[in-house]
């Protein structure tokens, strides 16, 4: 056997195996990842806490992430008790409870408030029943919120003639 050939075939190995580790290295620093609230944006994590502390939320072990990446969310947050466009809250499993999770785009949306304040109803009530949680929000936010809750339901995609946002224009 040629020497030469097994010095380009270790090279070529070599190369093969750098670009592998290069290509998880790269996927784990740009791909999809979860980052505290805490950490990203002092400002928004202040009014979380401050929801927190709401008298009516019995909850208050309750963390806040944020989710970068190309999915709405990740794929192991599959099973989740409540989804919105800008808020997931993750129960179920002992080491996901109480924690929300929203996309970058909601800390500026006008919506921070609402979608906390709803998530924190899910946890609170213990219930899917979004009327319920609906009601919970406005009491949180206060009655003269129910424009804005009503506002971010239509932005969620919500449509006029839905139950929610019927309440919500009463």
């Amino acid at each position: 056997m040629n020497k030469n050939y097994f010095i380009y075939g270790a090279i070529c190995l070599l190369i093969f195996m750098l670009l592998g580790v290069g290509s998880i290295f790269l996927s784990s620093r740009f791909g999809p990842r979860i980052v505290d609230l805490y950490r990203l944006d002092g400002a928004a994590y202040a009014t979380c806490k401050k929801l927190l502390d709401h008298p009516l939320v019995k909850s208050k072990d309750v963390r806040f992430f944020v989710y970068f990446g190309n999915d709405l969310f990740p794929k192991k947050f599959n099973e989740i008790n409540a989804v919105s466009f800008i808020a997931v809250l993750v129960n179920g499993e002992p080491e996901y409870e109480h924690i929300i999770i929203f996309p970058p785009a909601v800390i500026k949306s006008g919506c921070l408030e609402v979608a906390v304040a709803h998530e924190l109803g899910h946890i609170n009530l213990k219930t899917t029943n979004e009327l319920a949680v609906d009601e919970f929000t406005v009491n949180i936010l206060g009655q003269g919120n129910k424009k804005l809750v009503r506002d971010c339901l239509i932005k969620a995609g919500g449509t006029l003639d839905s139950a929610r946002i019927t309440v919500l224009s009463e």
